[in-house]
């Protein structure tokens, strides 16, 4: 018997998958070879928010690949405008590039959709310290995390 794949079976998108996976495994020990690897993904599928945010994810950890990972998430970001890690984790990026707004309105939208995120809350108060120089909210935003 032959397994036919379901109607969503997409070769390019799900061969993607499989660069990303095998993109996180090679991460810190051959991070070129897993930058190739996540470019790779890219033009097979870059509508993908999935692949969108793990090259974003791991490209963001280099200071010059850091501009890149923002545009990544930041299309990730439109593409899954719900999802309270993408966003957490376009946040932090941002962050790191200096974007405070930026960063504080896509951790405030993280946590729109999931209050309950504690360590959303603890960035949120960072970035807005950092950004704004809010202390009060800050240690409001960290009270509200314990």
């Amino acid at each position: 018997m032959v397994d036919v794949p379901d109607e969503s079976w997409n070769p390019e998108q799900d061969g993607a998958h499989e660069l990303v996976e095998r993109a996180w495994e090679l991460g810190d020990e051959r991070p070129e070879e897993a930058q190739r690897l996540f470019e790779r993904a890219l033009e097979a599928a870059p509508e993908s928010p999935e692949v969108l945010a793990n090259a974003a994810r791991f490209l963001s950890r280099f200071d010059a690949q850091r501009a890149r990972a923002l545009e990544l998430f930041a299309r990730a970001v439109e593409l899954v405008p719900d999802d309270a890690i993408v966003l957490h984790d376009a946040g932090l990026c941002a962050e790191r590039q200096g974007e405070f707004g930026r960063a504080e309105n896509w951790l405030r939208e993280s946590l729109r959709i999931e209050p309950q995120r504690a360590r959303a809350r603890v960035d949120l108060g960072r970035i807005v310290d950092r950004g704004r120089g809010a202390r009060a909210e800050s240690l409001e935003l960290h009270v509200e995390a314990l």
